[in-house]
């Protein structure tokens, strides 16, 4: 194949002549250039980095990342380097020769209605949904309160930085899917919030945003725009 996308768990593979990737991926790429290199392989390719506005948001991987870019530019390695982001606003920190700017005239939010609802327990607002009734796919930024409603309701599945080997975690990246067959509902870290676009789900699910303090107006967007609206599915609520 012409194009390598570089994401998750996946593989680059190294005979392609254009390697899309995350920000976080870029560290692994550099080794694996400069493995080829050690093997005579210096043939340029192309490189595009997706979601690159977490480049300078996010804190994990931030350092290695820009040390790679910056020894990718210093020592020629592409012919170009192409930024993807639907979240340009942090894009001031970098120097672009140009900028391209896609919009759709036909476009439409994956969800037909948003709530917001003021709870005094988030734990006992997500216990007492009923999983008959809705397949609830749930934002919850801490590790410790996903893992102790996942211990109590084993329907739930949890999904974080150490969870990318599970099922649940491949059929998204991987088929774009969630699937009731896989668990009763998920509720996931900022693992799930960007760079997958999830084009199958349960006809009732919801999607839920627990926001707090450390989370932004960006973070929800990013979150809801996860799953995508297509001529037979549609998220009827988010919360």
């Amino acid at each position: 194949p012409n194009v390598s996308a570089f994401t998750g768990s996946s593989e680059m593979i190294p005979t392609s002549k254009i390697i899309s990737c995350t920000y976080a991926k870029l560290p692994a790429i550099k080794v694996s250039i400069d493995s080829n290199n050690l093997l005579g392989k210096k043939e340029k390719n192309y490189l595009i980095i997706d979601e690159c506005h977490t480049m300078s948001l996010q804190q994990e991987f931030r350092k290695e990342t820009f040390s790679s870019l910056f020894s990718f530019i210093e020592e020629d390695v592409f012919d170009s380097v192409c930024l993807v982001t639907a979240t340009p606003n942090a894009m001031t920190l970098f120097r672009i020769d140009s900028i391209l700017e896609f919009t759709s005239l036909e476009y439409q939010p994956a969800m037909e209605q948003i709530s917001i609802i003021e709870v005094d327990d988030v734990m006992e607002y997500i216990r007492g949904i009923d999983l008959a009734s809705e397949y609830p796919f749930v934002r919850l930024n801490s590790k410790d309160k996903i893992q102790q409603l996942t211990g109590e309701n084993p329907e739930l599945v949890g999904l974080n930085s150490g969870e990318k080997q599970s099922p649940v975690y491949k059929d998204i990246v991987k088929n774009a899917r969630i699937s009731r067959g896989n668990s009763s509902g998920i509720i996931s870290t900022s693992l799930i919030q960007e760079g997958v676009s999830i084009l199958d789900y349960p006809a009732d699910m919801s999607m839920i945003f627990i926001a707090d303090v450390n989370m932004s107006m960006d973070d929800i967007e990013q979150f809801l725009s996860r799953c995508r609206r297509t001529d037979s599915l549609f998220v009827k609520q988010a919360k």
